[in-house]
This record gives C-alpha cells, structure tokens and sequence, in this order.
C-alpha cells in the first residue's frame, strides 16, 4: 500500500495547520474596544479610503467647516458657489468610479459635515452637489448612505450584545448585517479590513514557508523567528482569540519538517527535554509543560507498540495466507492491542489505513 513519505506527511499536515491559523486569524480582525467606531470611519470612507486601500481618491476634497464656511480670504463664502465648486470636484475626482457602491457611501461624510455646519440646510445642499454631479447616480447614493445610516443605527444598538461575544461570534454577526443591507458589495465596502488581514495572513505563510525549508538554522532560532513574526502581525489581536494563542503557535512550529528531523534525531530523553523547553519559551506554565511531557511519553509507548506489532505483523505475512493469516493477525492484535484490536482491524480491512505507518510528528502524536 502506498504511504506518504515522512517530508511528504509533514509537509501535508503544515499546509492543514497553516490553513487553520490563517482561519483562525480571520477571526480577531474585529476586537471588542473597536466596536464604537461607527461603520463609516471602520470601513476608512470617512473623507475617503487612501488609494491603497480603495480606487477613490479624494486627496483634494477636503470639506471642513472651514472649506465650506468661508474662502481663502476670510470672506463668508455663498452656498450657490461652494455647491458649484464641490460638485465640480467631486466629480473630477470620482466620475469614473462613482458607479462602486464603496465609492457612495464614501459620500456619506460630505452629507454629514454639510449637516453639522448647515444644520437643517445640510441635507439639501448634499442634494444639490450630487445632483450637479452625478445626476444619474442620485437614487442610488441616497440609497446607498441611506443603508449605511442604518447600519450604524443598528451597530449602535448592538454594542453591549458585540461587546459579549467572542471575535469569531462578532464577525459572523458583522458580516451577516453587512451581507443583509449591501449584498455583496459589502466586501468592496469594507475592503480595507480584508486587505489587512490578507497582509498578515501572506506575511505569515511567507515566515513559515521558509522556517520549514531552514534545516540548518537552530531550534530556538526558528522559535524565535516564528513566535516575533506572530506577535508582530497580531499583537493587537491575541487577547481575543478565539483559541489559545500558544496552542496554535506549537501546532505551527511542530508542524515544520526542518524541527521534525531534528528532534527525530534524538533519543527519547533528550527529544523530551527539547519539546519541554520549546513549550517554556512559547510560554506554556509548567503545569502545563509537565501534563503534555505525560501525554508526549504516553504516545510514545503506543508508537513504540505499535513499531512492534508492526514488525511482528510484517513476519507473519511472510509465512501465512489467507484464512491462516486472518487468524494470526487476529490474536496478534489481541496481543499488542487489547480491547483496541477490534478498531485496529477494521482500520486495516476496511480502511486500509495502518496507524503506525503514519511518521511521527514530535509534538503533536
């Protein structure tokens, strides 16, 4: 029967770790003391999204008080000629991506500056300015700001219930109101957070692409490396993780094929002491260090067994077939395996899957 080699197993199951983490990781995007921040300022359209983070550029659209209240000259400036002049910037800037539902809401801060300096006027002036520049797309922008005041009204009311869930339970909150009001142009809305996340995630994979290749780099080196980039991408997120931080960083770092051959390169005392003094630095307590060290030397022993009935397994299939041979691996079974036989042989039969021809992974089986 064909088996993965022991690189080739590692190697699969660091992609199923990495997978995890980066799942994971999508996790803490959203953390507990953000939660006030209205939706406008969350999503960066508050006078716009950088040009990195969304096509809108709005470098020159500034409307402050002072913009819109009085000219260069200190002179007070006439509503007919700051709404001629907005609507002529703002469609020189956005008249090719005024179409983007992101590219709208973005509209909504103008509207509600022009309501704080006009008050009761602030709503028609907006009117007016967009009208003037994108008379087709009117309805729409209405509609859309319109959505987003709503969304904020309900962020609001929902503080104290988002503030007692955890970050996983709060973005699958977020995003299902999100997806509720915007469709899928919730995700171009809220690009910026995804773009951030997105970074974090390939700078990650990058750090652990090459700590699983860095078979000449020494253990605490590679600990050091993986444990810095971690807290570096995630410093601002680990309180509210939905699972232990260190419990994550350890299936990561055992995952790596270069930590593999080294600690399969030692006796089994001295891989014990070196599993035990990653766990320290990763920041384990040493009730803890001292439960998984049991756990650690409990699969050993199976494996151990298991090496065993193996090998035993492998004589007896030289010298018997058929029926005979059943019988055999039957009470051999009984022998290395006891109340578990039962299981090992339908793993075998039915499954053709052989536990102990599995490689170790030092750590974690």
């Amino acid at each position: 029967m064909p088996v993965l080699s022991s690189s080739a197993f590692i190697k699969s199951s660091l992609a199923v770790t990495l997978v995890l983490v980066l799942f994971v990781a999508g996790y803490w995007l959203y953390t507990s003391s953000e939660l006030p921040v209205t939706a406008a300022q969350k999503s960066g359209v508050i006078r716009g999204p950088s040009v990195e983070e969304n096509p809108v550029k709005q470098e020159n659209l500034s409307t402050d008080e002072s913009k819109l209240s009085a000219r260069p000259d200190g002179m007070a400036i006439d509503q007919e000629e700051m709404v001629q002049r907005l609507a002529q910037e703002y469609k020189n800037e956005l008249v090719t991506q005024i179409h983007l539902t992101a590219v709208q809401v973005s509209l909504k801060s103008l509207r509600d500056e022009l309501r704080e300096v006009f008050a009761e006027q602030g709503d028609a002036l907006f009117k007016e300015i967009i009208t003037l520049a994108f008379p087709e797309f009117l309805e729409a922008i209405l509609q859309a700001i319109a959505l987003m005041d709503q969304y904020d009204a309900w962020l609001q009311s929902m503080l104290l219930n988002l503030n007692d869930m955890n970050a996983f339970e709060q973005q699958g909150v977020l995003w299902a109101k999100r997806r509720e009001l915007f469709g899928d142009a919730a995700t171009q809305i809220w690009q910026a957070e995804i773009s951030a996340e997105q970074e974090r995630q390939l700078t990650m994979r990058r750090t652990m692409e090459m700590l699983d290749k860095a078979y000449d780099m020494q253990m605490q080196e590679r600990l050091y490396l993986l444990k810095t980039n971690f807290e570096e991408s995630y410093a601002d997120k680990l309180q509210n993780m939905v699972v232990d931080p260190k419990g994550v960083l350890a299936q990561v770092f055992f995952g790596l094929d270069a930590v593999q051959q080294d600690l399969a390169r030692l006796p089994n005392e001295q891989r014990q002491a070196q599993i035990n003094d990653i766990r320290k630095s990763m920041g384990f307590s040493e009730e803890q260090i001292n439960n998984l060290a049991e756990a650690d030397q409990e699969r050993e022993q199976r494996w151990q067994n298991g090496y065993a009935y193996m090998a035993e397994r492998q004589k007896l299939e030289s010298q018997f077939t058929g029926e005979a041979l059943q019988q055999e691996l039957d009470t051999l079974r009984e022998k290395f395996f006891a109340h578990e036989a039962y299981t090992i042989k339908k793993e075998e039969e039915e499954l053709q899957f052989f536990r102990y021809q599995r490689p170790r992974v030092y750590g974690r089986n």
